[in-house]
């Protein structure tokens, strides 16, 4: 009978279709990626990327990426575990470490740009050339607006926020490293209203609910009387560079500048950061630090001593590691050896025989 392929088996004709892994685990978001993903046909091969930013419970990550069909590239990679070499040794996944780490990324990134143009004699310059923000402020800046101001002939390297599976709220640590990426020479679109701010005059004075009300006064009793309005202080914490120089840290750590307990139990280690920066303020130890890192945001590479293992001098079969740790690896014998070793072998059977 000839051989008659089957064409739609059974598992063909399954209606059910598993979805991707990483979705069947809820690691990715495809209805974002896609969108982040997606090039235009008549761009062909041109790079779309995305600035990756993930926080875990210890740390927070930003990267510059674009997708191929072999998968994801990273073009610059930036770990707030880093920031312990410009002086920033706790709080390393607050609001001021995102943006620090996302400073870093970004001025990372064009300092790699500007080795690959050395490369091509290309002469100008973009940690210079973007190099427009000096200093983070209240006020939201539109990147690509500012370079037409200043005259800068060359477009701004432009990137897209890839949010994973963080939620989109208001002074998200994940903003405050998209905007450390901005102020140091990246254009990522975004809208100002994502960033801390301090509530208006309208958001104060909205219509109070009914719990409120029975609260300022009884039910069936006499309103209380009105209090005098008193004049509060700026509360520069709340701000959005108030936030990114970590003032909120040092207004609550003064809180309890007279606890000692509180100190030496809950802001050790801040105490212990402040005093080997050489500092007073945590808003002086990031100003400190911003600075370092548009100095300096290359990383250091480490070379890596190959460890040396040597033959034990009375079994060549045993290699003894640097650490003095043995393990058995078969030395390799010589054809000559093999057969002189088999003959060996033979003539010692013969002898036991022959006994």
């Amino acid at each position: 009978m000839p051989f008659v392929k089957i064409q739609k088996n059974n598992v063909y004709s399954k209606r059910f279709q598993v979805k991707f892994r990483r979705r069947r685990l809820g690691k990715t978001d495809y209805y974002q990626r896609k969108r982040l993903t997606l090039q235009r046909k008549n761009k062909y091969n041109t790079a779309k990327w995305r600035f990756v930013v993930r926080r875990t419970n210890k740390r927070i990550i930003c990267q510059f990426v674009w997708n191929t069909l072999k998968g994801d590239k990273v073009k610059s990679y930036a770990d707030s575990y880093e920031l312990q070499k410009y002086g920033i040794t706790a709080g390393l996944t607050n609001f001021a470490a995102a943006y620090a780490t996302g400073l870093l990324c970004s001025r990372r990134l064009l300092s790699i740009l500007d080795k690959e143009n050395e490369k091509k004699d290309i002469k100008t310059k973009m940690t210079e050339m973007f190099n427009l923000i000096k200093e983070p402020s209240n006020d939201d800046v539109d990147f690509e607006a500012l370079c037409e101001e200043k005259g800068v002939e060359a477009r701004p390297f432009t990137a897209y926020l890839d949010l994973g599976l963080v939620r989109a709220t208001k002074g998200n640590r994940v903003f405050a490293a998209m905007k450390g990426a901005i102020d140091g020479g990246v254009h990522i679109p975004h809208n100002p209203k994502v960033f801390p701010s301090k509530k208006t005059e309208e958001e104060a004075e909205k219509p109070k609910g009914k719990k409120e009300k029975e609260k300022d006064g009884k039910k069936g009793g006499a309103a209380s009387k009105p209090k005098k309005k008193e004049e509060k202080k700026e509360d520069e914490g709340s701000t959005l560079k108030g936030r990114i120089y970590g003032v909120h840290v040092q207004e609550y750590m003064d809180l309890y500048d007279k606890n000692k307990d509180k100190q030496e139990y809950q802001f050790s280690k801040w105490k212990e950061c402040l005093k080997k920066a050489g500092v007073k303020t945590v808003e002086d130890l990031y100003k400190k630090a911003h600075a370092e890192i548009r100095k300096n945001p290359l990383k250091e590479e480490k070379k890596k001593e190959k460890p040396k293992y040597t033959r034990d001098k009375d079994d060549k079969n045993i290699i003894v590691g640097p650490d003095g740790k043995k393990f058995r690896r078969d030395f390799k014998l010589t054809n000559q050896q093999r057969k002189e070793r088999v003959k060996a072998k033979i003539e010692e059977f013969l002898k036991n025989r022959n006994k």
